[in-house]
């Protein structure tokens, strides 16, 4: 009996782990081999991505919420028009 017998080896694949590799350019090749290291780094790397979007979305959100409010004040209570427009202003010059 040999000590070292080869095998036939299958990679199976769900549609969202096809879609994991296209999304970040890994080849299927690459990720068989990557070993466990190299998948958490390519995992991080890819949290790392989505983490920025969804903070951007979240910004953008968040603005666009705040932005509605600072229109409605001044029908709440007309004295803090100023208040208002300053924020504006500052909002403005930040972007």
């Amino acid at each position: 009996m040999p000590l070292v017998v080869p095998r036939a080896t299958a990679t199976i694949l769900d549609a969202a782990g096809v879609r994991f590799l296209n999304r970040y350019e890994v080849p299927l090749e690459s990720a068989r081999r990557a070993g466990r290291a190299r998948a958490q780094r390519a995992a991080r790397r890819a949290a790392a991505a989505v983490g920025r979007a969804r903070g951007t979305d979240a910004e953008a959100e968040i603005g666009a919420r705040m932005d509605a409010i600072i229109r409605a004040v001044p029908a709440i209570d007309p004295t803090l028009e100023g208040a208002r427009e300053e924020h504006a202003r500052q909002r403005s010059s930040t972007t």
